[in-house]
């Protein structure tokens, strides 16, 4: 045995502070508590990795340009280079690359024939795979799901992710008939293909009762998918869902309005899903949606009447992102939305539109958006009057990301920019 490494015996009390753990992936409570406890009763392995796991906390905290983070990830290295044989154990055999750690907890992400199977299940064993998290699945197909579904890995996760497996009705049947998914709070779909039938497996599933992310993104779902996931009864605990990329339309949108699946929802993606105008229209009827604090409707065909129908929406004022991207917006659009009580919006993405200097003019001049930190302006027809107007507005205290590029704005301009924000993309 490596010095400093655990035995294979799990002890109860870590055990369930690593559920507890997972189950509230975004808290860190339970992580700062899992941190005490491993000081107060662990060896000198268990005292590195509860400063290990409060380093990782106060990163996930700073901005990118904090200067406090090289400091810090240094220190993270030190610690993970000398402990991570205690650490690792058996899920080193996995692959030499294929992990990393976030808030303290651990990420997998190998090829799913070096974890699948016996090799998999030898390392369920042990201690070190109550700590895994997150796993990614690569090269994964229907082929492999039989031997997932029998995984002894399984169970210990918080989060799956199986990207771009194009899971079949039958794969599909399986994979949500499983018990051994219950303790997830986080399924990745992503890029499957697995339609509305996959759609509706996933919504009769009591396995999946407890999830609080869902992503099933180019999916090929359509109204009929919507309709399904709109009646279920296990996805009530949804606080993130991506439905991105897909063809709901604006009939599978009348159908999810009224769900309560959207109630706890803080992040909804419903980009590429051609909802048109009727779709947004449709949207302004989630009343019930008062924790949402971001949305992405870009790529759906909204046009100007689209924004309009927004306008109604009670949820509008309470977003921190909108992202509008893609939607052929004129600046009569945005100067409404400018005249919106935004207060609370940080993010605004409105690239790829038909956005002029009049629109631009607008949003600078808009009494309610204080609290914008970037605003995406990228590929419109802006020329350096609407770039003069951010320049000078007084009431944009805190944006410091614009990005103007594949406009026709001035390199005179664009330093000027930047003078005043930061993260000004360049062109």
């Amino acid at each position: 045995m490596v010095r400093g490494q655990q035995s294979a015996s799990v002890r109860p009390e870590l055990q369930a502070l690593l559920h507890a753990a997972k189950q509230q992936p975004d808290d860190d409570l339970p992580r700062l508590v899992l941190a005490d406890w491993l000081e107060e009763n662990g060896n000198a392995v268990d005292l590195a990795r509860a400063e290990f796991i409060r380093l990782q906390l106060r990163l996930a905290k700073l901005a990118p340009t904090d200067p406090r983070r090289r400091r810090l990830s240094r220190s993270l290295s030190e610690l993970l280079e000398t402990h991570r044989n205690a650490w690792l154990g058996p899920i080193q055999s996995v692959h030499q690359y294929a992990y990393r750690f976030e808030r303290g907890l651990l990420v997998l992400e190998p090829e799913a024939e070096r974890l699948l199977g016996s090799a998999g299940d030898a390392l369920a064993e042990g201690e070190a795979i109550h700590w895994l998290e997150r796993l990614v699945l690569r090269g994964f197909n229907s082929d492999a799901v039989p031997r997932l579904v029998q995984s002894a890995v399984l169970p210990h996760l918080g989060s799956l992710a199986l990207p771009s497996g194009q899971l079949g009705a039958s794969a599909m049947r399986l994979l949500t008939d499983s018990p051994k998914l219950s303790n997830l709070v986080a399924l990745d779909l992503n890029y499957n293909h697995i339609g509305n039938v996959g759609a509706e497996l996933i919504a009769r599933s009591p396995h999946l009762a407890g999830l609080q992310t869902l992503d099933i993104w180019i999916n090929k779902i359509g109204p009929r998918g919507g309709q399904a996931l709109a009646q279920s009864d296990y996805l009530r605990g949804l606080r993130s869902l991506n439905l991105g990329g897909n063809a709901l339309q604006a009939t599978g949108m009348e159908a999810l309005v009224d769900s309560p699946i959207l109630d706890r929802l803080e992040l909804l993606l419903l980009w590429g899903n051609q909802l048109g105008p009727a779709g947004a229209q449709a949207l302004t009827r989630a009343t019930q949606m008062t924790q949402l604090r971001s949305i992405y409707l870009n790529e759906n065909r909204l046009g100007n009447k689209g924004v309009e129908a927004l306008l109604g929406w009670n949820c509008l004022r309470q977003l921190e992102l909108l992202s509008l991207w893609g939607n052929n917006l004129k600046s009569a659009a945005v100067q409404q939305l400018a005249a919106a009580p935004l207060e609370r919006l940080e993010v605004l993405l409105l690239s790829e539109n038909r956005i002029s200097d009049d629109g631009v003019v607008a949003l600078a001049a808009s009494p309610y958006l204080n609290c914008l930190r970037r605003l995406d302006l990228h590929s419109n027809n802006i020329t350096d009057i609407g770039a003069r107007a951010l320049l000078e507005s007084p009431n944009l205290p805190n944006l410091i990301d614009v990005n103007l590029r594949s406009n026709a704005v001035s390199d005179f301009m664009l330093r000027a920019l930047r003078e005043r924000f930061p993260l000004c993309s360049p062109e």
